[in-house]
């Protein structure tokens, strides 16, 4: 797809030398504007980036002497070349941060006369559109159709239309970018870009027919247009109409060897396109040929060993990742399984160092959509290893890959906020930590504003997208500096070791069952304490299907027990479908996919005619299960002491008098209050203000009140006596509670993200640092909630003090009650809360497995040292 204005980057290397003899008799010589015009002269003379090197290091001093409205023009003027220079040679990293410069000096100084637009934002949006960070395409490139619209500059919205429908397509949401090309149509309806890229969405859509109108409109206007001739080509390879695919490809080859301004980058776009055609003619060995003309433009003068680029390179470029897709899927397609398996190692640890350009979860979740199905079919292949050869090393590989693809973003996020508990005076820690609450405020005002729907404040979101824009940056370059000086904070830092995992299994007696939910296969690991196994359950339609079929029974309180013969008969087909091992006394689960929303406990071990629900096998049963969100969190998980001695903090907001009274929330304070002391904070004093002045103070955090999972629009939500609190805002805390115990609707469901699970509000607390959680997966009854939660805090005192456990023995106490009906021991009653962390508890006496270890060790020595003297020394004397 094209980015928009062609013309602009060597427009702006032309100005700059006119912006020389125009200024240059004004300025006297010990100004900093004639310093700055000085270096950006010799940097033009031969520009290399050892000059740029030396130019970016010669103009930090000035920044403190720039006092004039020249000087900051000037200034301007040279970051926007450095950016430009610095892109030219492939510094892509250091170009963005020469343009966010410029861009934050215009936003603080307001230089009169400096068309910002065109010399600064347009190329950093198609800069964050490179390297994927598509929030932040998307902010830049809406301010600035919004300031051209006021302007009234017709080019520069088509502009930003064109380059804004490149980051709608590069997210998958292809009508949301047609519908915005629509728009741009509408003030020029024979635009090339436009066209070109109303063809590419439609392509991607699958509507062949108006791809196809769309690219020969374009060639009907610019027969020399190349785009449209490759777009001609992909839709005659998906017809297998292949000779013509070639005839396409190989005029659009010569139309770009005829432009004098063809760049490495679209002949390697080009190159990628001709592979494809090649690979779906089954011709592997030229198609790798073309693979390693693409490595020769992106890494000029590197040597490529073994046909691969090295894992320590740099250049985490997002056309890098797509050359490496193909590549091994040629290999595969050769049957070159361990080639094809080296290629995809490859692309992970690049994908690694492209994640650390994006400062925003959101701009992160994105791009881990298309890092997992590139780990999906690494994991078909190591699976297919495995039966081929029985090798274990494969089952490992796969294992620790699966696992690094789950939740990495919310285990960085635990990790990272415990290691700033640790370092709370550090002042780049202060500092950060200041900035995710401003990310995290201005992110949900802007949500929020947008939700008002034709009556929201445009002017408003834009000031505040602004805000966030230069906040992100900064956040961006401090968690740069505090990863540089800690290395632990590094997403990799905390690496899975599979013995560390089977030795903390055999210490708890638990079998480990995680699941991967790919778009094809749905696969399973079984790990004990000196077991691995790997399992294909089959095609993620059919789990898909069956998962589906039972969730669908915790829609409504009386679905169950309206057909219980079809509950029975679909609990006892899911539980097989998900290959749960038999007599495992202990289970901690990681799901995926819609496997989240699943009760496990409430699945049924054998088929089952009874209709009394306090008869019937359910797995709760057989099994303790509690849930993690991966295996790296599980091993590493902070171990807690016993919940006697903790003290609560209770959010009742209660809502008496209105539609949404919770009158049983009462009951529940005061059964929580016969075994725990705390601070509770009841009807107007319930606020987010209060909760979050007083959450430090506290273990357990409990918040009975009202919650929605959100739409697909409106993000998930929490209700405070004050205010409907958004997932969004709960990112910016940072809690240092052991536990957080979500008595609410739907705290753990929320729009699935692929790999990284439901963005629900028992995600945003887990976000903010609370480990061990409980919430609920549907709707609960307030007068349920209240007794089921009454049994909780019972156990939790007089039972067990591990909060897994308590759990556990509150649901069969559920089910066991004489006292409630049959009607009311449904599933949907006990079912709903799960509880995701550490499943351990440590007495306050400190005696752990290490000292126990020690006493263990000095008992030997003991009775060594007997045993020597008795046996050895005695008869000496005797002698």
């Amino acid at each position: 797809m094209l980015f928009g204005n062609s013309k602009q980057t060597a427009y702006l290397v032309v100005r700059s030398c006119c912006f020389f003899f125009m200024f240059s008799p004004i300025f006297s010589q010990s100004s900093p504007a004639d310093t700055l015009l000085k270096e950006l002269i010799f940097l033009k003379q031969t520009p290399s980036i050892e000059r740029l090197h030396t130019v970016s290091k010669n103009i930090q001093p000035i920044t403190a002497l720039i006092t004039t409205e020249k000087d900051y023009y000037m200034w301007l003027e040279i970051q926007n070349n450095l950016g430009y220079y610095y892109q030219q040679f492939g510094y892509i990293a250091k170009a963005i941060t020469h343009y966010e410069i410029a861009w934050n000096t215009y936003r603080s100084h307001a230089v009169s006369k400096y068309d910002i637009i065109e010399y600064c934002l347009q190329p950093l949006g198609n800069l964050y559109i490179k390297i994927g960070d598509l929030q932040k395409a998307e902010r830049i490139i809406t301010y600035y159709i919004y300031q051209s619209e006021k302007e009234k500059n017709t080019e520069k919205v088509i502009t930003g239309i064109t380059n804004l429908s490149v980051a709608y397509n590069n997210s998958g949401t292809y009508e949301k970018a047609i519908q915005l090309l629509k728009k741009g149509l509408l003030f020029d309806s024979k635009n090339i870009n436009l066209q070109i890229n109303m063809a590419t969405n439609y392509l991607h859509q699958g509507n062949w027919k108006l791809a196809t109108r769309y690219a020969q409109s374009v060639i009907s206007i610019a027969p020399e247009e190349t785009q449209a001739y490759t777009i001609l080509a992909a839709i005659a390879i998906e017809q297998k109409a292949y000779d013509a695919a070639e005839k396409h490809l190989k005029h659009a080859r010569n139309l770009l060897a005829q432009k004098s301004n063809t760049t490495g980058r679209t002949l390697i776009q080009w190159e990628l396109h001709y592979t494809e055609l090649l690979v779906a003619k089954s011709l592997y060995k030229k198609a790798l040929s073309h693979i390693s003309y693409c490595y020769t433009h992106l890494f000029p003068g590197i040597a490529i060993e073994n046909e691969l680029p090295s894992k320590k390179i740099n250049n985490a470029d997002p056309i890098l990742l797509a050359v490496l897709d193909i590549q091994a899927h040629i290999y595969q397609s050769m049957g070159a399984i361990e080639k094809a398996n080296e290629t995809y190692e490859v692309a992970f640890a690049l994908q690694e160092k492209l994640t650390l350009f994006y400062p925003l979860q959101e701009t992160k979740l994105i791009q881990h959509y298309q890092h997992r199905k590139r780990v999906e079919k690494y994991l078909q292949q190591l699976y297919h290893l495995y039966q081929n050869t029985s090798q274990q090393s494969y089952l490992e590989k796969a294992f620790i890959m699966a696992d690094k693809s789950k939740s990495p973003f919310l285990t960085a996020s635990l990790f990272s906020k415990k290691f700033m508990n640790t370092y709370q005076h550090d002042t780049l820690v202060v500092q950060k930590q200041k900035l995710q609450e401003e990310i995290a405020l201005f992110s949900t005002q802007i949500i929020k504003e947008k939700l008002k729907g034709p009556t929201s404040d445009i002017f408003q979101i834009q000031q505040w997208n602004l805000h966030l824009e230069q906040l992100s940056s900064t956040y961006r370059n401090i968690t740069q500096t505090l990863t540089n000086t800690y290395k632990q904070l590094l997403p990799h830092s905390t690496p899975l070791s599979i013995s560390d995992l089977q030795e903390h299994l055999a210490n708890q007696e638990t079998t480990l069952i995680s699941y991967f939910f790919g778009e094809e296969d749905v696969f399973q690991f079984q790990v004990t304490q000196d077991h691995i196994s790997m399992h294909r359950l089959g095609s993620a339609t059919q789990i898909k299907e069956k998962a589906i079929s039972f969730i669908r029974f915790f829609h409504h309180a009386n679905t169950i027990t309206d057909d219980i013969s079809s509950y029975t008969h679909t609990a006892h087909d899911t539980y097989t479908m998900l290959h749960l091992p038999l007599n495992t006394n202990k289970i901690v689960l990681i799901t995926d996919g819609l496997l989240n929303f699943i009760p496990f406990e409430a699945l049924l071990t054998t088929d089952t005619k009874s209709i009394q629900f306090q008869e019937m096998p359910f797995l709760i049963k057989k099994s303790h299960i509690h849930h993690e969100i991966s295996a790296v969190k599980y091993v590493h998980a902070t171990r807690i002491q016993k919940a006697k001695d903790k003290t609560v903090l209770g959010v009742f907001p209660i809502f008496e008098g209105t539609a949404i009274a919770l009158p049983y929330s009462k009951k529940e304070l005061n059964s929580i209050k016969q075994y725990f002391s705390g601070q509770f904070l009841t009807r107007q004093h319930a606020t987010y203000k209060n909760f979050k002045a007083n959450s430090l103070e506290h273990d357990i955090l409990h918040l009975s009140t009202h919650a929605s999972s959100g739409t697909l629009e409106v993000p998930a939500s929490i209700r405070f006596s004050d205010e409907n609190v958004l997932v969004n805002q709960l990112y910016g805390l940072s809690l240092q509670a052991e536990i957080a115990i979500l008595s609410a609707c739907e705290t753990g469901i929320g729009k699935i993200s692929k790999g990284e699970g439901p963005i629900s509000i028992a995600r945003g607390f887990q976000y903010a640092g609370v480990e061990n959680i409980i919430f609920s997966l549907w709707k609960v009854h307030d007068k349920t909630a209240s007794l089921f939660m009454e049994k909780f805090y019972n156990k939790l005192y007089n039972q067990s003090p591990v909060y897994t456990e308590a759990l556990h023995f509150a649901k069969i106490d559920y089910l066991q009650d004489p006292v409630i009906l049959n009607a009311q021991k449904s599933p949907y009653y006990w079912g709903a809360f799960v509880f995701y962390g550490t499943p351990v508890t440590i007495e306050a006496s400190g005696f752990t497995p290490l000292l126990a270890g020690a006493v263990i060790l000095i008992l030997l020595i003991i009775i060594g040292l007997i045993y020597y003297t008795f046996f050895h020394t005695a008869p000496l004397k005797n002698s």
